[in-house]
């Protein structure tokens, strides 16, 4: 007989639902609920976006968890489902792939391991070392001298402290990110995507009845047990 470990392992590296989409990280479905919520909140007044270089001179963006503003948010349309799972924050604006007119623009940086190195700038240089008469003496050891440091750039701070912001990552602020109001439908947004994975499993389990794997319909009624109990 094959020992159990063989068959989980077995189960592990052939994938016997290949056709079942991918889970999203931890940091995408926090981006999407953030998303969600940013959709919900109308707009008052007129501001510039740029869905390419994804800026907007509201001035909430900065201080979003995501770089995140109703006025981008609602103006970036057509994602489809399969572009949640490959959402990648980079370091470079615009920092997402935000499709634009049904086609996906090429990441601003590479992803491969050390890219970053050669944006580095060199914070580091040599000072100029001048010698005098004593020190040419060759009785003399001369003690070599430490590199001055340098720094790459100046650092300048907000000229304002930040605004306070929700749980939902929104601004508390007159304009972009939270528009100076607590959500009036933060609980019903977490009870309608409740229902909606409700009815959505529903529907899967009612096209799988007569084709699925029996171990499909085994799973299902050991997860849902919970939820048919309560």
């Amino acid at each position: 007989a094959i020992p159990p470990y063989r068959l989980s392992l077995f189960n592990i590296v052939v994938d016997s639902r290949a056709g079942r989409s991918r889970s999203l990280t931890q940091f995408q479905q926090a981006l999407k609920r953030a998303w969600t919520r940013l959709m919900k909140i109308p707009i008052r007044g007129v501001y510039q976006t740029e869905i390419d270089r994804w800026t907007c001179d509201c001035g909430a963006q900065k201080y979003h968890a995501y770089l995140l503003c109703k006025h981008l948010v609602q103006a970036a349309t057509g994602l489809s489902a399969s572009w949640w799972p490959s959402i990648v924050r980079f370091h470079l604006p615009p920092f997402y792939t935000i499709p634009i007119d049904g086609d996906i623009p090429e990441p601003p940086e590479s992803t491969t391991n050390h890219a970053w190195l050669s944006r580095m700038p060199k914070t580091y240089a040599e000072s100029d070392v001048e010698l005098d008469d004593d020190e040419l003496n060759a009785d003399r050891v001369d003690i070599p001298v430490a590199h001055e440091r340098r720094p790459s750039s100046p650092i300048q701070s907000s000229p304002e402290k930040a605004p306070a912001t929700g749980r939902d990552s929104l601004l508390r602020i007159g304009a972009g990110g939270g528009a100076g109001f607590e959500l009036d439908d933060e609980d019903d947004i977490d009870l309608d995507e409740v229902i909606r994975l409700l009815r959505r499993s529903a529907e899967i389990l009612q096209e799988q009845r007569h084709e699925a794997d029996p171990r499909f319909i085994q799973n299902a009624k050991r997860r849902m047990r919970g939820v048919l109990t309560w």
